[in-house]
């Protein structure tokens, strides 16, 4: 499981019960106990959450984490985003191969863009491509750089 992944995983379970012991985190994810460790160790550097003598809770903080930071993008100018997205998937025809970049106006398009077209989408971004393969689209490629 990529770690971009199981952070958005851990962060769902602690949105749930806000406080977890770190061996269900363990037995949820089914990984094993290195692997969450050093995630639960850069999430903490990160500001996201906060150990204590093996439960994680979600760090107290007005401190914007991955994910409100999606959201708040997603939230700003939703309308003209709507709007451009609009137009843009009128211009998307089958057999063709587009490319969504790894921004909060592309999301808007992608609700718009209709899963049975013979299209390839390529994208730089794990959200996305989480988005449009539950949307049930088939033909999605990631590229992959260095991290």
């Amino acid at each position: 499981m990529i770690k971009h992944i199981r952070w958005h995983k851990i962060l769902e379970l602690l949105k749930e019960d806000h406080i977890i012991l770190v061996n269900d985190i363990i037995e949820k994810l089914n990984l094993s106990p290195t692997t969450i460790c050093r995630d639960l160790t850069e999430m903490e550097q990160q500001g996201l959450i906060k150990k204590t003598h093996g439960r994680v809770k979600l760090k107290e903080s007005k401190e914007y984490g991955f994910e409100e930071q999606i959201n708040q993008k997603i939230q700003h100018n939703a309308k003209e985003k709507y709007l451009i997205a609009n137009k843009a998937v009128k211009l998307i025809k089958d057999k063709m191969s587009i490319y969504l970049d790894a921004c909060s106006s592309t999301l808007a398009l992608i609700k718009l863009i209709d899963p049975t077209q013979k299209i390839i989408i390529i994208t730089n971004s794990i959200l996305h491509a989480e988005l449009l393969a539950i949307a049930g689209f088939h033909d999605v490629y990631l590229l992959w750089g260095k991290l």
